[in-house]
């Protein structure tokens, strides 16, 4: 027979479990990912070196996109993120080896979810129309408002971006937007501006975007343009590889520079002989 103190404390005990999880509240169409460290949350594998902790606004968007819950404090590959801050949109979340577990969170959890929500609502509403650190925008987006696919713009931001300074009024990603965008479309720095809206005035705006183009030229000119034109960056191997079959026949297998002088504007002689012997239909 079991005492009635011990009986008691049972009934108690039962009764505290019960109001612990009553307080818990479970969403049922929004699976648990998982709380441990050593794996990474979205591929499922053991990682040792290079994982980070994985950011409130890259599991803000696991929790919208694939409607999967990942506390604080998982950790992840930098490979699944934009700018080890946004998750990627066409990232694959592997679910082998995962228990589709309904989440279940306390109260404090679920508080701080609704007030990391609501800070990521008012982020969209206060963020500008058009923003190139939206990881949702894809190829087509890319193409239509810089000329360029995201692979290739991406390059082009991961050799400039050390060179360029963030300010209150723009990131640097959006500061080598504009600049593309400008050049694509020619819109008025006003618009551009008003699209990306920075602070101010119209007359704030258009400086401060021309200020962004400007330091973007720069830093292009500078930073970029030589690792891609010009004699110096070929090596002498990577200039006979460009060799064309014509050049090879009349120079041999060297490196060739072919100067086509056809439009290239001379002053007009005053002496009528030389007009005569370098007269071209070309003139």
């Amino acid at each position: 027979m079991v005492p009635s103190s011990t009986t008691e404390l049972m009934d108690t005990t039962e009764q505290t479990n019960a109001n612990v999880d009553d307080d818990r509240l479970t969403l049922n169409n929004v699976i648990f990912a998982g709380s441990g460290h050593s794996k990474c949350v979205i591929y499922r594998q053991e990682t040792r070196r290079g994982m980070i902790s994985m950011p409130k606004s890259a599991r803000l968007d696991l929790l919208i996109i694939h409607l999967m819950y990942a506390p604080n404090g998982v950790r992840c590959c930098p490979s699944h993120l934009l700018n080890n801050n946004r998750l990627l949109p066409d990232v694959e979340i592997s679910m082998g080896n995962r228990q589709q577990l309904a989440s279940s969170l306390s109260s404090s959890e679920m508080i701080d979810l609704v007030t990391d929500r609501l800070s990521l609502l008012h982020e969209a509403v206060t963020s500008p129309p058009l923003d190139f650190l939206d990881p949702s925008l894809n190829d087509e987006d890319y193409l239509t408002w810089t000329g360029w696919t995201k692979a290739q713009f991406d390059n082009m931001f991961d050799i400039i971006s050390p060179y360029l300074r963030s300010s209150s009024n723009r990131n640097t990603r959006n500061a080598l937007t504009m600049f593309w965008i400008k050049l694509k479309t020619n819109l008025s720095f006003r618009q551009i501006g008003s699209v990306f809206n920075i602070p101010g005035n119209s007359e704030d705006r258009r400086k401060r975007a021309a200020d962004a183009f400007d330091s973007v030229r720069q830093c292009l000119i500078e930073k970029f343009v030589p690792r891609h034109l010009g004699v110096q960056h070929l090596t002498r191997e990577d200039a006979k590889k460009q060799n064309t079959s014509f050049s090879i026949k009349v120079f041999g297998n060297n490196v060739a520079i072919i100067w086509d002088g056809t439009y290239l504007y001379m002053g007009k002689s005053s002496s009528h002989l030389i007009n005569r012997k370098t007269y071209s239909g070309q003139k």
